[in-house]
């Protein structure tokens, strides 16, 4: 995973809370490039925030890290339930890279109820201490 993220000049991150995974110590992905940390506040306007990331980066290849509650191995994501994270990935460019980041306890291996607003991951970086699996979803690159 570390030589395929090479290929990219910026990421969009989160910082974790309590109940996720802390993916900042790991160095699988890469925090010298350009990033930019996404508010924890649902107060803050998801579509403004895409808005932002595209001026700051343009057309730089873009990875996006994901958090959730839980995931499937398809792609589907289930996080807090105010849909913060599907109206953001739904105004940033399609061509940008998706990365769901879960604890190997909350990735489900039988598909969870996909909703038409629901935004799938491209791959899935699952932490089963003290490693990381990586799983390709193809949902929406085949």
């Amino acid at each position: 995973m570390m030589k395929f993220l090479s290929q990219y000049q910026a990421s969009i991150r989160y910082r974790p809370m309590e109940d996720e995974v802390d993916y900042n110590e790991s160095q699988i992905f890469d925090s010298g490039i350009d990033s930019i940390f996404l508010p924890s506040q649902k107060s803050a306007d998801p579509l403004t925030w895409a808005a932002h990331c595209i001026d700051r980066f343009g057309d730089k290849p873009v990875y996006i890290l994901i958090p959730g509650r839980r995931f499937d191995i398809f792609g589907t994501r289930h996080g807090r339930g105010t849909g913060w994270y599907d109206r953001f990935l739904s105004g940033v460019p399609t061509g940008w890279l998706r990365i769901g980041i879960v604890d190997v306890s909350q990735l489900s291996t039988s598909p969870l109820k996909h909703k038409s607003w629901d935004e799938p991951v491209d791959w899935i970086a699952v932490y089963d201490a003290p490693a990381w699996n990586i799983y390709k979803t193809n949902r929406r690159h085949n």
